[in-house]
């Protein structure tokens, strides 16, 4: 039978948990752990963990009470929601002619064989270099999270790093949101991405979008090197450059150029998530015309919205709501994706940061299938947000009355 299941082998110690105070003490689970799991969960990719067994080799330790630790750690993810579908024993020998261990990969290669994995299309994430030999004798792709002193620097050897690794991150989290980039099927989108003198916050978002979607980057006449560090980042990233002025003129020129079936839009600032965007992109699959992403939904959030913009926020989306019977929960959010051919249907006109109230009231108005999901808002990573509170909600709520009586 041929395989057909995606999967990520994550080694145990450095890379899942730590020892503490010897392995009689038991371990201590690695922070953002058991949230990357849950993305690999969400998506469904198996979870395997991988451990060489080196205590129970060594005599040190014996196999019921390390049960028990692995049943400690797959409880304390669970309290995360996350799980891990198995665990692979692969015990150290040691060899006559070399002062240390090696692997046996038999019971590796079985579990694959088991749980029908396509290593061509899955990922090894471990902390050391001898996890990133064992991706390549599998065929697994590799990233690498290293935990101590003596692996970052190997990581400064480029030949070694070229020939055996595919990523380097520095926590678990952001292993597994670019293996999911990387990994998950998005030849159908086109992410929009205006930008302004973000050179500094691309490296931070362009490793973790999807790598098959279409990127497109409408640069509005920066001073910096956005477009350089852009075109560095991903060599086939789309980059227009701005003819008028605005966020809304810039996400109009995206659009405009967009050539896949759905599109998303996305801020160069570091403030949206790209794990969010295969959310809202399943949502359109389902047959939705229009996901909207909202930060006042359970399960969303903001960490970039004072106390002024949250009570504006509030009162912009309950005259809309009033006045077009709608039930958005946060109509001043520029997180969202559409069909394309939605986008015909609704005529955009805004050019500033008002358009994404415009796009929402009059998907309203045409009866588009929408609907919202939960979404956090992270601050700002680098530089100064060019969003004015008075101006730019003065505009909004002139929106709002415009296209409600607008025949």
């Amino acid at each position: 039978m041929a395989a057909k299941n995606k999967a990520v082998l994550i080694d145990r110690d450095g890379t899942i948990a730590r020892k503490v105070d010897g392995y009689a003490e038991g371990y201590q689970l690695l922070p953002t752990v058991a949230a990357g799991i849950r993305l690999f969960n969400d998506h469904d990719i198996k979870v395997i963990m991988l451990t060489g067994l080196q205590p129970i080799s060594e005599n040190t330790h014996d196999e019921p009470p390390f049960a028990d630790i692995h049943n400690s750690l797959f409880s304390e993810i669970a309290l995360d929601n996350a799980r891990i579908d198995s665990v692979c024993h692969y015990p150290y020998l040691h060899d006559g002619e070399f002062a240390g261990r090696i692997h046996t990969l038999g019971g590796l290669e079985r579990t694959l064989l088991d749980w029908e994995i396509d290593t061509s299309a899955s990922y090894f994430i471990g902390d050391t270099f001898r996890d990133m030999e064992i991706a390549g004798s599998i065929g697994c792709g590799a990233v690498i999270v290293p935990s101590n002193l003596s692996e970052i620097e190997l990581l400064s050897d480029r030949k070694i790093c070229g020939r055996n690794i595919d990523f380097i991150s520095r926590d678990f989290i952001s292993a597994s949101r670019w293996v999911l980039a990387n990994t998950l099927p998005m030849a159908d989108v086109s992410i929009i991405i205006p930008a302004r003198n973000e050179e500094h916050n691309l490296p931070h978002i362009f490793p973790y979008l999807p790598r098959s979607a279409e990127i497109i980057l409408v640069d509005g006449h920066s001073t910096d090197n956005t477009v350089k560090v852009a075109r560095g980042l991903r060599s086939d990233v789309v980059i227009l450059t701005q003819e008028g002025a605005g966020k809304g003129n810039a996400l109009k020129m995206g659009f405009n150029r967009a050539t896949r079936e759905f599109v998303i839009t996305f801020d160069a600032d570091g403030s949206f998530r790209p794990g969010e965007v295969y959310r809202l992109i399943q949502k359109l699959r389902d047959g939705y015309d229009l996901v909207k992403g909202s930060r006042f939904m359970l399960g969303g959030g903001t960490l970039d919205m004072p106390r002024n913009r949250v009570i504006g926020n509030w009162g912009l989306t309950t005259v809309a709501n009033l006045l077009y019977g709608s039930h958005y929960s946060d109509l001043v959010y520029g997180f969202h994706a559409f069909r394309r051919e939605a986008l015909k249907k609704v005529m955009l006109r805004s050019d500033g940061f008002e358009m994404d109230a415009e796009l929402y009231l009059r998907a309203s108005k045409a009866g588009l299938n929408i609907t919202e999901l939960p979404s956090f808002e992270n601050r700002r990573l680098y530089g100064v947000s060019r969003l004015n509170s008075i101006r730019d909600g003065s505009r909004i709520l002139k929106t709002i009355l415009r296209e409600r009586f607008r025949e």
